[in-house]
């Protein structure tokens, strides 16, 4: 009977210390994906040169759109003028 105490109470302490392990492994990994300032200001680094790029997309729609519609108004006018005569 004794034996068998022995060998409950070490499993026992075992599996907490296991569960302890896992626990602090994991608070690590939050920390790192989280909380590291580092990789925080890498994100915050990529998240403007996004925007910029954005910004910059934008602009060249815009400006491929205007000229887009600028020739398909005056190519309608040559039709219409073509039609007329």
């Amino acid at each position: 009977m004794g034996n068998m105490e022995y060998k409950l109470h070490r499993f026992t302490r075992i599996m907490i210390t296991y569960n302890e392990d896992r626990r602090r492994h994991y608070v690590r990994l939050w920390y790192t994906n989280s909380m590291n300032f580092l990789h925080e200001n890498y994100k915050k680094l990529n998240l403007v040169e996004f925007n910029v790029e954005k910004k910059r997309k934008m602009i060249y729609y815009y400006k491929w759109r205007t000229a887009f519609l600028h020739k398909k108004k005056n190519f309608e006018c040559k039709t219409d003028g073509a039609k007329v005569l």
